[in-house]
């Protein structure tokens, strides 16, 4: 078993294993599966466990952001029992991964000769502090948490607080003023090395190549 990972999934169901490994590769790569709750790495930032499991008597108290996932009747059992967010049946990769990102740990992302990454809820370029609004940090965090991943505008509005994406419309703004700003800041890199684009049936999407994403934020 690996000694470090992001993501701990306990007791994950097969199928969704599959399909993570076939159409989200980077995502199943930030992953480590059990079968129990012994030995979970330290470095895990996230731990997602089926409801029974983390409601069961014997288990001992987890101290890591956990997701449950299980049926509506173990919702509110989940919460008490310190689930920070809960999958409820029936659910699948798109909505695990959506679920997941508010949790995963800052990183950082090389770029050619710049490096992008997030801290206090501001994103910087080479130590320079960018200034997004609010709205546009929230979003670009998002797409930051998981490259090569679409979101329509369906999912930023169940992911991001209420009022921030009110149509399809504000969405299309914020994304381009995402775009002005990565533009401006990455000039050599930008529609190369990193880019923002849309698809009209699949939403919006960083696209990046797996080999720049980086975790070690210690050294930054």
């Amino acid at each position: 078993m690996p000694t470090t990972a992001e993501i701990v999934c306990i007791q994950l169901p097969p199928l969704i294993q599959i399909e993570l490994k076939d159409k989200y590769p980077s995502w199943y790569d930030r992953c480590v599966f059990m079968q129990n709750t012994d030995n979970i790495p330290d470095s895990a930032s996230l731990l997602i466990i089926p409801s029974i499991l983390l409601l069961n008597p014997d288990q001992k108290k987890l101290y890591k952001n956990l997701i449950a996932f299980g049926t509506a009747g173990l919702l509110e059992s989940s919460y008490l029992a310190a689930a920070k967010d809960y999958l409820k049946d029936p659910w699948d990769c798109s909505e695990l991964i959506i679920r997941s990102s508010k949790f995963l740990s800052d990183g950082r992302i090389k770029v050619e000769k710049s490096e992008i990454y997030w801290r206090n809820k501001n994103f910087y370029i080479n130590g320079e502090l960018i200034h997004f609004t609010p709205v546009q940090s929230r979003l670009l965090k998002i797409l930051f948490d998981n490259p090569n991943f679409y979101f329509d505008c369906k999912d930023f509005q169940n992911i991001l607080p209420s009022g921030d994406i009110a149509s399809e419309n504000s969405l299309y703004v914020q994304i381009h003023h995402i775009r002005k700003i990565l533009r401006e800041k990455l000039p050599e890199s930008y529609g190369k090395s990193i880019t923002v684009k849309n698809s009209n049936r699949r939403g919006y999407i960083l696209l990046l190549p797996v080999d720049n994403l980086c975790k070690d934020v210690d050294k930054l």
